[in-house]
């Protein structure tokens, strides 16, 4: 009987290679790679619109690359199409203001601002006795106003300017520049006595044309008169106080003061008017007080000689007014009752007749006018009435 298996013995040594078989048959060509994707996606389009959509985006700029040599200078260019032109200053214009205005040349303009600078300290007083004469030399013509002129033209100079040509004292001095000679001195006391011209008074000096400054009649024929005549001079002026009356006021002065007080407009008269009238329809007579106060101008003179305070009425003949003026508590004139006469045209009424009533009134003085006003107290109401209309002042008022 065959014995149990030994043990393995180590393994022998490799034996050589054996040789080469044959080669085999080429297997089948396999799909592309648009065929198997077409396979798998049959919208995927052409072979060229396949191989289209496998391109990526654009992938980022590389970084710049080190900088080259300068490359050599190129010929010159052309020589570019010639600018417009620029705006230019065409003129300047002194406003007289410390402003100027620049005009340029498409005629548009720009003011500056004042450019004037600040005010110089005051020269010394002039010497009066020079009667502010004014010495000028015009091309060769050497000239004193309102005297005597001389002709440098002879003198030889040889270009030569001035220098030295000034007022000192009473003495114009003058040198030319380089002429070996002291300086010149002319009198001006000399010329001023040689013309005559200066120092004259009022008296002296004719008006032309000759004028009558008063309205007197008489010609002034020298500013001297002219002045006098001004100085005193006046002339006629009104003041007229229109109803109603600036700054007046009613007063009912007692008793028996039931009446209709109204304004109203006459066409016919050209006239505002104040109209008192009757309330009361028996019994006594009614009235009421208009106070009017006016103070005397800085230039009044005086009153005019005849009808220097006015009043202009119209009414009833059963209604009147009268008028009283006061220089402050001072009565100075009372005048008589007036009735009325009637509806037509206004009348005038002399408050005071000559300026001699009114005296004590002058500039700054205050007038106090008192119309004071009546009617009856008939049966129709309103059928008794007053109106009151301008009250004219007439006064002589100085010209200075």
């Amino acid at each position: 009987a065959d014995g149990a298996q030994g043990p393995a013995g180590p393994t022998g040594a490799a034996g050589a290679d054996g040789a080469d078989g044959t080669n085999g048959a080429d297997g089948a060509d396999g799909d592309s790679a648009y065929e198997i994707a077409l396979a798998a996606d049959p919208t995927i389009g052409s072979e060229a619109e396949w191989l289209a959509s496998l391109q990526g985006a654009d992938g980022a700029d590389g970084a710049d690359g080190a900088q080259g040599p300068a490359g050599p200078t190129g010929a010159a260019g052309a020589d570019g199409a010639d600018g417009a032109d620029g705006n230019g200053i065409a003129s300047t214009t002194d406003n007289g203001d410390g402003t100027f205005t620049l005009t340029f040349d498409d005629a548009t303009t720009f003011t500056t601002a004042d450019l004037t600078g600040p005010t110089g300290p005051t020269g010394p007083q002039g010497d009066d006795s020079t009667d502010d004469q004014t010495i000028s030399l015009t091309g060769t013509t050497l000239a004193i106003e309102n005297g005597n002129d001389v002709d440098l033209a002879s003198v030889n100079t040889d270009d030569q300017t001035i220098d030295v040509f000034q007022i000192n004292g009473g003495n114009l001095e003058l040198s030319l520049e380089d002429d070996g000679e002291a300086t010149k001195t002319v009198a001006l006391a000399d010329l001023a006595t040689a013309i005559n011209t200066d120092d004259q008074d009022a008296t002296e000096v004719s008006l032309s044309p000759v004028l009558d400054m008063d309205d007197d009649g008489t010609d002034e024929t020298t500013v001297q008169q002219a002045l006098a005549e001004l100085l005193t001079a006046t002339k006629a002026a009104k003041h007229v106080f229109h109803a109603e009356y600036a700054g007046a006021v009613f007063d009912s002065d007692g008793t028996n003061n039931n009446v209709f007080i109204t304004s109203d407009y006459s066409n016919t008269d050209v006239m505002n008017y104040y109209e008192i009238s009757n309330e009361e329809t028996s019994g006594s007579a009614q009235g009421y007080d208009i106070v009017l106060q006016y103070t005397l101008p800085d230039n009044f003179n005086s009153w005019a000689s005849s009808n220097p305070i006015t009043i202009d009425y119209q009414g009833t003949s059963d209604a009147s007014f009268q008028t009283v003026v006061y220089d402050g508590t001072s009565q100075l004139t009372v005048a008589t009752i007036t009735n009325g006469a009637g509806t037509g045209s206004f009348s005038t009424f002399n408050i005071a007749t000559t300026g001699q009533h009114l005296s004590s009134l002058s500039a700054g003085d205050t007038l106090t006018l008192v119309i004071k006003a009546f009617v009856s107290s008939v049966s129709t109401v309103g059928d008794s009435f007053i109106r009151l209309g301008d009250v004219t002042l007439n006064y002589n008022r100085n010209v200075l």
